[in-house]
């Protein structure tokens, strides 16, 4: 087997989930279903198994994963606001969440890409950019509702500019309350957009056609 490490101390097979526990050498833990273990047909001899590279990054990286993967969306915001026309239209590869987009506050609002991209379309929640004067929409915002001050990022829609604009401002009450009514008028409109797979950011990028 290529790209080979041994890399688990104990597998224990847990039968009432039909799941084995996998330890490796860092303290990770992860749950791996016995079909995939026989799938893949991978031995277990004397509580050590190996895996390949492959394999230990899809079990034991999980959060690594995510992390890169969420790491996609701010140097990709102006294109996701380029591509807001074909996202609306596409609800079955909006459905992703994310902590890169939104209000976020003791009171929290993550909307869908989908969302997102109909708030672009609408261009209801507009500065003027710092930097070239054309507008900014807004997409992410920090902030206490009790204070009402948050710091608010606006993707430039100039294409020769695409800077992201970071205002502080009040009315953070308001701008949950945006991305909540958002939530909901495009759930209105879609309602099958939840149905769908949620994707990476990694598969959205790559089904954009710009």
């Amino acid at each position: 087997m290529s790209k080979q490490r041994k890399i688990v101390a104990e597998a224990l097979y847990l039968p009432s989930e039909g799941v084995y526990q996998l330890n490796d050498e860092q303290g990770r833990v992860a749950m791996v279903r016995k079909d995939l273990i026989d799938d893949n047909k991978l031995e277990i001899i004397d509580g050590v198994i190996f895996l390949t590279l492959g394999q230990y990054e899809a079990w034991f990286k999980v959060e690594e994963r995510i992390k890169r993967d969420e790491a996609l969306f701010r140097p990709h915001v102006y294109k996701f606001f380029e591509n807001r026309e074909y996202l609306v239209a596409h609800p079955e590869i909006c459905n992703k969440y994310s902590t890169e987009f939104g209000a976020f506050s003791y009171c929290s609002v993550s909307p869908s890409l989908g969302a997102l991209a109909l708030s672009f379309y609408q261009g209801e929640r507009t500065i003027e950019c710092q930097y070239c004067g054309q507008n900014a929409h807004l997409f992410r915002s920090i902030g206490s509702v009790l204070s009402g001050y948050s710091s608010q990022n606006f993707i430039c829609e100039n294409a020769a500019c695409q800077k992201v604009n970071t205002k502080v401002k009040s009315g953070m009450g308001e701008t949950v309350k945006y991305f909540m009514e958002l939530n909901q008028t495009y759930v209105n409109l879609y309602p099958e957009a939840k149905s769908y797979e949620s994707l990476s950011f990694a598969d959205i990028l790559s089904a954009l056609p710009l």
